[in-house]
């Protein structure tokens, strides 16, 4: 479903529930009735949000060319280590249990041997981090990284207090980086939020050589 279309339903339905809401407080209507006009809208809202989270991966396909573009001329190519692109993510806090409100886009170039294994890496930081922000007040996935056989890594951060975002292809501090990078430019992640991120993170020092180039 597209998100245009998704919103305006949402939109739509919680009026429609706010109408009817008021309608049941100020005329004498029957509990049938207004089971069916309370009802009706959250069924369909719910069906929206459902479908939406099924669909939106492909319907919300990301453009981050410019983003990526001068994120490798800030870093250098040398500091890729020959990877040429990967597989980023948003996701919203409300999409924890519904997989809803995502964004995704592959970025430059990836081995097509390789495309599935970024985006289960990008999905497992970001549902990890997602799973120690309640419990353990984590703000990265690097805080809970693991050096395992299946291996859990850093790259996905908590861009502002509605979404996530995780990245996979670059080495792992610039994954870190890049995702900051993104949010930054994209203007999604303040300026305050990041420096938290710097402090937190002291030992990536390429969220440092962003908070250099930004602040010039």
């Amino acid at each position: 479903m597209k998100k245009k279309v998704f919103n305006i339903i949402c939109l739509v339905c919680v009026t429609v529930l706010c109408v009817d809401i008021y309608t049941i407080n100020k005329e004498n209507i029957s509990c049938t009735s207004a089971y069916w006009l309370v009802g009706v809208p959250i069924i369909i809202l719910i069906g929206s949000i459902l479908l939406h989270g099924k669909n939106n991966e492909s319907d919300d396909e990301m453009v981050l060319d410019k983003e990526f573009a001068s994120f490798v001329s800030l870093v250098g190519k040398d500091a890729l280590e020959g990877k040429k692109g990967g597989y980023y993510i948003e996701k919203s806090y409300l999409a924890n249990s519904l997989d809803v409100c995502r964004s995704a886009s592959t970025v430059g170039v990836i081995p097509p041997d390789e495309r599935q294994v970024y985006r289960l890496k990008t999905k497992e930081k970001i549902n990890r981090l997602m799973r120690n922000i309640l419990f353990n007040m984590h703000r990265t996935s690097y805080e809970s990284r693991d050096e395992n056989p299946s291996g859990e890594w850093g790259g996905a951060v908590i861009i502002n207090r509605f979404i996530i975002g995780s990245f996979e292809g670059f080495p792992e501090l610039l994954n870190e980086a890049f995702v900051c990078w993104v949010a930054l430019q994209r203007r999604t992640m303040t300026k305050k939020n990041f420096k938290k991120i710097c402090k937190l993170r002291a030992n990536n020092p390429w969220l440092h050589k962003i908070m250099q180039h930004i602040s010039k």
